[in-house]
């Protein structure tokens, strides 16, 4: 192989979001926030990593997103975060 072809690695990511209150993840009218669901989390981080592989010019393959609703990040106790 010439050495101007370069080998190209694809990089597996995991996600992570949590929303440890009802504040940060609920209107007043108790309605869900758009940018408090896990859903809303999970779709800023492929965003993100779609900004990634531009910037560093990598291929990244988003293989799963893990949410952990409810429980603080000072506590890594999480179901999730195992």
């Amino acid at each position: 192989m010439p050495l101007s072809k370069k080998i190209r690695k694809i990089l597996r990511v995991l996600s992570y979001g949590r929303v440890s209150t009802v504040e940060q993840a609920f209107e007043e009218d108790g309605s869900r926030k758009v940018d408090g669901s896990p859903e809303a989390q999970k779709n800023r981080c492929k965003d993100h990593i779609k900004y990634l592989e531009r910037r560093h010019k990598f291929k990244y393959k988003h293989v799963n997103h893990i949410s952990d609703e409810g429980f603080s990040g000072k506590n890594t106790n999480r179901p999730g975060f195992q």
